[in-house]
């Protein structure tokens, strides 16, 4: 991690004493790696009680902040995250819970758990809407507690049975699944065969789609979830390229005319965080393997060519994709960057939250900067600019209060900022230097 650059020794002088034995290495920077500190340390005494109306997410979202803080996955803390987990996916389908199961169970390296990944990303793909994204329930198509297939589903309380031997996790986690011994490049649901079990409950459920429509409606805030979630279940062998493919869709289609941004439904007024929910599903567009944000090449004319798309430089009509999103995603981040231009270390973000609270907008601002690999938004260092917010807010105690969904649930998306934490670094690897931070490009100019 990057050091935060500010001199920030407002929390320098307060220590908490936490046992050596439950942090691994913490951020570099002393004021972040102590708030983060403290603020795991608060997690693991309070965290994982799941009541904020979202299933068990709260309890998910805890256990991510809590791994990417340092604490080890055999922790006392974690350990009743995994057991809640385990014992509750079967009949979960609130989207958020879905999701943050999805992505805690991908960040706690169990290959006893990659069935249920499987298994929780085929509902997350069945649970999908017809506009590409996502409400607050994943409707179960086919129940996977029925009939005959239960014991080869749901296999053991652990998860462990349920069909085929799962790759073994790379030594290093590069962000790249492993494929018969070996890492590589990553195709959205190519290379990892899917066990017996999953297998045919994703097979049902592409049935069941062939014949009916998808639901309705969804929000661009459960879909920011969604989108992130999928691509990770997506590694574990989940086809999903047609979800992806509606996703792009989805937000090219529904930008907002006069700031280029999106809001919490098709048809409200935009709003910073759901900007980041717009530019992320872009950015699982452009990691798709269809040509990033660089347009195709366009092929040399036949000869005696009359046709005015086969001169030199010309593309033909539909494959121009790529510079469109281009161009929507670099929009989108111009008027994103002024959100930090004029909330100098995060005074006045209030006026801009709209949906949510701060702390879901700093960590949405997070995935965002990291997905696509920017030091800078709107010439602005966005992470230090976050750093020096979240440090004045942070208690004694290390919780971060005055959320709109709890203690719980701000702390853990401050830590997940403070942390940088990436659950895609495949598709950071795709995007890091194709997308610039135009502000910081209209700011050189204009020097």
């Amino acid at each position: 991690m990057k050091r935060c650059g500010l001199s920030l020794l407002l929390l320098s002088s307060l220590v908490i004493v936490v046992p050596k034995s439950s942090f691994t290495a913490p951020p570099n920077d002393p004021a972040v790696a102590n708030a983060v500190r403290k603020a795991a340390e608060y997690l693991r005494q309070s965290a994982g009680n799941g009541q904020t109306g979202h299933g068990f997410g709260s309890s998910m979202l805890a256990g991510l902040a809590m791994l990417e803080g340092g604490v080890k996955p055999d922790d006392a803390a974690i350990r009743r995250v995994v057991d809640e987990v385990r014992k509750g996916w079967i009949t979960e389908t609130n989207s958020y819970a879905v999701s943050l199961a999805i992505l805690f169970l991908d960040r706690l390296g169990d290959p006893a758990d990659v069935p249920i990944v499987q298994l929780l990303g085929t509902r997350l793909y069945a649970g999908q809407t017809n506009e590409g994204g996502w409400s607050y329930t994943c409707t179960d198509l086919v129940p996977m507690i029925a009939a005959e297939r239960a014991n080869e589903m749901i296999g053991t309380p652990g998860g462990v049975g349920i069909g085929d031997p799962q790759p073994a996790k790379p030594k290093k986690d590069d962000g790249f699944p492993t494929v018969g011994g070996k890492t590589g490049p990553f195709v959205p649901g190519v290379g990892v065969t899917l066990p017996r079990g999953v297998a045919a409950y994703n097979a049902a459920v592409r049935a069941v789609l062939k014949l009916r429509a998808r639901q309705p409606g969804g929000d661009n805030s459960n879909t920011q979830f969604g989108l992130i979630a999928l691509w990770a279940a997506s590694r574990h062998g989940v086809p999903a390229d047609d979800a992806f493919a509606l996703i792009e869709q989805r937000f090219l289609r529904t930008r907002n005319a006069v700031d280029a941004g999106w809001g919490y439904t098709l048809t409200e007024k935009s709003t910073p965080a759901m900007t980041c929910a717009g530019l992320l599903g872009l950015a699982v567009g452009a990691g798709r393997g269809e040509g990033g944000f660089t347009a195709p090449q366009a092929a040399p004319p036949p000869p005696g060519s009359n046709d005015p798309f086969d001169l030199p430089g010309k593309t033909k009509p539909g494959v121009n994709g790529p510079p469109l999103r281009k161009a929507a995603v670099e929009t989108a981040l111009k008027s994103l960057g002024t959100v930090l231009k004029v909330t100098p270390n995060g005074a006045g973000l209030n006026q801009f939250i709209g949906h949510g609270d701060e702390y879901y907008l700093l960590w949405s601002v997070e995935r965002v900067c990291v997905a696509y690999g920017l030091d800078t938004l709107g010439d602005v260092n966005w992470y230090a600019w976050g750093c020096k917010y979240l440090l004045a807010e942070q208690t004694a105690d290390g919780s971060f209060r005055g959320g709109r969904h709890g203690s719980d649930v701000a702390t853990a998306f401050a830590v997940l900022f403070l942390c940088r934490s990436n659950f895609a670094k495949d598709l950071t690897r795709r995007l890091t230097g194709q997308v610039k931070d135009p502000g910081e490009s209209e700011m050189r100019a204009g020097k």
